[in-house]
């Protein structure tokens, strides 16, 4: 199960989810097969260790985010790919939503046999770009707003053509999906090393000194306090290894006075108060 909106102010999923909000922000990835490694060289600002992925495995992680029913978000994250290129079926980077008659899939994946790497809301939105080198950090930065997504390489927009595109969907959409990190559910996973995987549930700008796409790239160097307006998830992937991924995030991000979060599994409703608590809503 994955904490989902409803709406602009309602939210369900489990208690464990609902106290995890208040604790961190969200909730750690379960781990399944990840290792802790000492980071490739070119990216020492972000710590010692990455995660190193096998696509053989293979390894991933699942997050307890479901995106399908966001109308705007920001996914970032720092890879270093063994073989960016010349792969003969998709690497998924990541993955989240249900395929089949819904077909409400946001990834982002080394498309099969082309040469390049899209992103996709949908069937309706797609971007692309071109080249990753292999054995080289590389920085992408997926962004939906509304209807229109982009995709940004090293900070900057694109790589190929189009880099932007529209028919994404801005409201809720009718299914849901497992999110993963590392591979879809059919397989098709990367292999490389991961560092700093960040969600936003807004859409950030590419430019500004805060809040903003450049802001986490920081000029190719990264940085350790990315901005943390509307930040659901930091995985820094400097912990040692284990079943969980810790959230580095130690706020939640701007939840709405007046959020209703209904519990699916004990069947009761918590009122966020604008500040730090759920309060019970009991009828009178």
């Amino acid at each position: 199960m994955a904490i989902k909106w409803l709406d602009a102010k309602r939210l369900q999923g489990t208690n464990a989810e609902r106290l995890a909000l208040t604790i961190n922000g969200g909730t750690d990835a379960t781990n399944s097969g990840a290792t802790q490694v000492t980071s490739p060289s070119g990216l020492s600002a972000l710590g010692t260790y990455s995660w190193e992925f096998d696509e053989n495995t293979p390894s991933f992680l699942t997050i307890p985010y479901d995106l399908t029913n966001y109308a705007s978000f920001t996914v970032s994250f720092w890879i270093h790919p063994n073989h960016a290129s010349g792969v003969t079926h998709g690497e998924h980077i990541w993955r989240n939503g249900a395929s089949g008659s819904d077909l409400i899939v946001m990834n982002f994946y080394n498309y099969t046999g082309q040469g390049n790497f899209q992103f996709n809301v949908g069937s309706s939105a797609q971007v692309f770009i071109d080249t990753i080198s292999d054995n080289t950090w590389v920085h992408i930065t997926c962004v939906k707003d509304g209807d229109n997504i982009a995709v940004y390489k090293n900070g900057a927009a694109g790589g190929g053509s189009p880099d932007t595109d529209t028919g994404a969907g801005s409201g809720a959409h009718a299914g849901s999906g497992t999110f993963y990190i590392g591979k879809w559910s059919g397989g098709e996973a990367i292999d490389g090393d991961l560092k700093q995987f960040l969600l936003y549930d807004a859409a950030l700008p590419r430019l500004g000194e805060t809040n903003s796409v450049e802001a986490i790239y920081k000029d190719g160097l990264g940085t350790t306090t990315p901005p943390t307006d509307n930040l659901l998830v930091n995985y820094n992937f400097q912990q040692a290894d284990s079943s969980a991924l810790t959230n580095q995030a130690t706020t939640h991000p701007n939840l709405p006075n007046g959020t209703i979060f209904n519990e699916l599994d004990t069947y009761k409703y918590f009122m966020w108060n604008g500040t730090d608590t759920w309060n019970q809503m009991v009828s009178s």
